[in-house]
């Protein structure tokens, strides 16, 4: 979710000049991409470039200059390390954090990346792409790791409370789901070990497990500590959490969608719930429209 940033916006010294020669190409064939939308792109890339300095300069000398090379990685050890620094720097100096909002009052503020990154104030979805975006500045490949709800156990309900219970309907809007972000081993080391039998991917007890970084409460964890904290997340098959970008992109659809039933705004509710479904063939929304 981008705002229109400020119309002077240097572009020259951006690294994502390049996609300012798109928009103009997009302009031309009349596709909605203006410069002042790539405009804030660069604005963001440089907040987050410049947050990653802010960790770098404040974190022990060479920490975050390890080179990976084929077949090695830093250990779990040295990943932690790095993830305390960043989020020493992220949540505890320039304070991050989600706050209480209304999307009646707040407008889209908390979903907007751009804001987020300048008033430090957002939700799990943001906060984690933020994090997420200094952490590859940085050189650290991670991922995100959606947190699912955890199973309500059955209660046994006299039956005349049920029958209340039933009649009644209380309108919430759902909350947006948490999210965890967890370090990636480079794809380069999983090649390798698929080409020389000598490399072996990690198992259960290597130092090389992921480690996971919990943005809304400012914690790092082990793979070990987060089970612990995530029962019914299933944290020894990796690829189950497998998240791809379309996913996220779904994800900030469904939150603004959210937003705006909050809003009453039933055109942009829409609009919306329109770009999630072109975003995700596969997304339950689907089943509301298609007929059964």
């Amino acid at each position: 979710m981008l705002r229109h940033p400020h119309p002077d916006a240097d572009l020259a010294e951006s690294p994502l000049r390049d996609l300012h020669q798109a928009s103009q190409a997009a302009h031309a064939i009349g596709v909605p991409l203006g410069t002042r939308v790539v405009a804030g792109w660069a604005n963001l890339n440089r907040k987050l470039h410049l947050l990653a300095e802010q960790v770098r300069q404040a974190a022990p000398a060479g920490l975050f200059d390890a080179v990976v090379l084929p077949g090695h990685t830093p250990s779990s050890d040295t990943h932690m390390e790095q993830l305390h620094c960043i989020t020493k720097t992220l949540f505890h100096k320039d304070r991050f954090r989600q706050e209480p909002y209304e999307w009646v009052y707040d407008g889209l503020k908390p979903l907007d990346i751009v804001d987020v990154v300048h008033t430090n104030k957002g939700i799990s979805l943001t906060l984690a792409v933020s994090f997420l975006g200094i952490a590859r500045h940085l050189g650290i490949p991670m991922s995100m790791v959606p947190i699912p709800e955890a199973p309500v156990p059955e209660v046994a309900i006299p039956a005349n409370i049920r029958r209340r219970q039933a009649t009644q309907t209380i309108a919430t809007a759902p909350e947006p789901a948490a999210w965890l972000l967890r370090t990636e081993w480079p794809a380069q080391f999983a090649i390798d070990a698929c080409q020389d039998p000598a490399l072996q991917l990690p198992d259960a007890n290597s130092s090389l497990q992921p480690c996971f970084v919990n943005p809304l409460k400012a914690s790092v964890m082990s793979q070990e500590e987060c089970q612990k904290q995530n029962p019914h997340m299933r944290m020894d098959i990796p690829w189950l959490w497998d998240v791809s970008l379309i996913s996220v992109l779904a994800e900030f659809a469904r939150v603004a969608i959210t937003a705006h039933q909050r809003r009453g705004e039933s055109d942009a509710v829409a609009f919306w719930m329109y770009q999630l479904m072109a975003l995700d063939t596969m997304a339950p929304e689907w089943q509301h429209v298609m007929p059964s």
